[in-house]
């Protein structure tokens, strides 16, 4: 059975880390998929690009997640 996991592929990590997917998901279908993140303390815009991996090769599309801190 594979591991497969969403890792960073670009960008910062915002202590998330890579996550490994806890259920198995056929071919065709869809799952959500939580990744928990410390927002930065600076305001800015950050975006960080992520993409499921089994390992070795980082695979399918990515997935770009773009957010403003504002104080």
């Amino acid at each position: 059975m594979y591991q497969y996991r969403m890792v960073l592929v670009s960008g910062e990590e915002f202590s998330a880390g890579s996550t490994k997917l806890d259920r198995q998901v056929t071919v065709n279908d869809w799952s959500e998929i939580s990744l928990n993140m410390d927002a930065p303390n600076k305001e800015g815009t950050y975006t960080a690009y992520w993409r499921l991996s089994d390992g070795v090769n980082a695979f399918g599309a990515t997935l770009v997640l773009s957010f403003q801190v504002v104080k």
